[in-house]
Parts: C-alpha cells; sequence; structure tokens
C-alpha cells in the first residue's frame, strides 16, 4: 500500500515505518491500519529499533472520517470485525514487536492516533505536538487499548477525566504528566529521535528485547481484556441509531474549523 513505508537508515539497524496520508491527516481506514501493523511486524524482524512517524503537520486525526460514516447502520459484528482485524492488529504489532518501538509525534493525535501514540515504547513529541482521547465525540469509546495506556501513567481520576472530557493537552503537559518521554523543539525533533532510536539500536538486542518483554508482561493480561472489552463496548456504541448523529456534528465542527483556518490565511 502507498500509504504506508519502510525506510531503514544507512546502517539498517534503525527501521522508520511511515504513515504518509497527510493530505487526510493521516487518518487511519482498516486497510492502512493493517499495512502498518504488518510494516512494523516485518521491521521488527531485521531492525534493532523501529519509529513510527508519519508526514505533514498532524501525527494521526484518528479513523478516517468516511470509513466511519460507511459503518452508520452496520451491525455490532461487522464493526467488531473492522476494528478485531486490522485496528487491534496494530496495537498488537506495537505491543508485541520484539524491539522498542518510538513514535514520533510532530503534531495532534486524536482519538485512534492517540491510542497509538500511547501504545508505543517510547515517544518523542514536537513542542506543536497535542494529545486527544476524542472517541466521546463520536459517542464512543476507544477499543485500542487508550483507556489502559492513560490510567496506567494517569491514574483512574485524571484518566476518566482526558476519556470522558476529550479535552485535549499540549505535548508539554503530557510529558509533564508522564505521558511522553520528551518534548522538543520542532526543529530539533528528529535530531531527538535519530539519538534516540540509535541508541536503542546500538544495545544488544536480545537484551533489550528481554527488557521490553519484562516491561509488557505485567500490562499483557490486561491488555488482552482492554481489547477484548473494549472491542465489545465500542462495537456496542457505533451500532447505536445515535451514531449518525454523532458523526454529522464532528463533521460540522471539522467544517467550521477549516473555514476558520482558512480565513486567516
Amino acid at each position: 500500500m502507498n500509504d504506508v513505508s519502510i525506510r531503514q537508515n544507512a546502517d539498517g539497524d534503525v527501521a522508520e515505518v511511515v504513515l504518509e496520508r497527510a493530505g487526510s491527516g493521516n487518518s487511519l481506514t482498516p486497510e492502512v491500519a493493517r499495512a502498518l501493523a504488518d510494516a512494523i511486524e516485518q521491521a521488527g524482524t531485521v531492525a534493532g529499533c523501529v519509529v513510527l512517524r508519519s508526514e505533514g503537520l498532524v501525527f494521526c486525526s484518528g479513523g478516517d472520517l468516511t470509513f466511519l460514516e460507511g459503518l452508520v447502520g452496520a451491525s455490532r459484528d461487522q464493526i467488531a470485525s473492522a476494528v478485531y482485524g486490522n485496528f487491534q492488529a496494530l496495537i498488537r504489532a506495537i505491543t508485541e514487536c520484539p524491539v522498542p518501538v518510538i513514535a514520533r509525534v510532530q503534531g495532534g493525535a486524536a482519538g485512534a492516533g492517540c491510542d497509538v501514540a500511547l501504545a508505543c515504547d517510547l515517544v518523542v513529541a514536537s513542542e506543536h505536538a497535542w494529545f486527544e482521547e476524542s472517541w466521546i465525540r463520536i459517542g464512543a469509546t476507544s477499543a485500542l487499548a487508550g483507556a489502559l495506556s492513560l490510567s496506567g501513567s494517569l491514574g483512574r481520576h485524571r484518566a476518566l477525566e482526558l476519556l470522558i472530557t476529550g479535552r485535549r493537552i499540549t505535548a508539554a503537559e503530557a510529558a509533564q504528566e508522564g505521558l511522553v518521554n520528551w518534548t522538543v523543539p520542532a526543529d530539533e525533533l528528529d535530531g531527538k529521535v535519530e539519538e534516540l532510536a540509535r541508541a536503542v539500536a546500538s544495545a544488544d538486542r536480545e537484551a533489550v528485547a528481554a527488557m521490553k518483554k519484562l516491561v509488557r508482561i505485567a500490562e499483557r493480561g490486561s491488555i488482552d481484556e482492554a481489547l477484548s472489552t473494549g472491542l465489545s463496548l465500542q462495537a456496542d456504541l457505533l451500532a447505536r441509531p445515535e451514531f449518525a448523529s454523532h458523526l454529522d456534528s464532528l463533521r460540522q465542527r471539522l467544517g467550521a474549523a477549516r473555514r476558520r483556518a482558512e480565513g486567516a490565511k
């Protein structure tokens, strides 16, 4: 798929998995999510570190709006199949990759994009980045273990606040809360990611893999439960007739925001 590519550095020890849908805010369709999952799995077999990045100003705006609109009227089983077979495969590819996956977050990470970024082992964010669990705006919840990522870093109260309100937090706040490892000026983002990736890739691969396994093992059962329960809850919510009106409201808000941005130019 042309929307996803793999790039290796000259030494071959760092692989970048690149999402190339800048024109759509790097939004995710089931096919793109599956392509990302496959690319991460492939990269993890040959490199000592995987960097997940995207082109353009936005890291990932979440689920593709056209795809979401296509779910209106779909059955619960149809919705669950799309989520489990593709979107959850991406989360599993990240968590099960034998080497660390670094998220390079240059801009907004919303909804599924926020979940994907937080699922990575290490997160480096530009000062212009922001994070938003925006599922509430379409009357849904994450099926991608976003609640688990948030509660693990923030605790129950703060996690629930961000999930229920859909409040956007800046990169600086995310770093202060422990959601990201580093926040750097935009012009230093690539340098910091490269520095970190090379440090990871230069270490003993088997030892690094063992360390990742040890850190992840405590949450393994939690991840499986979060994905399973999230899938069930999201399928129920998106199968409701209210889903169509939530999407219509979202499209109106996005249109208004686009018009404001164009008027400011």
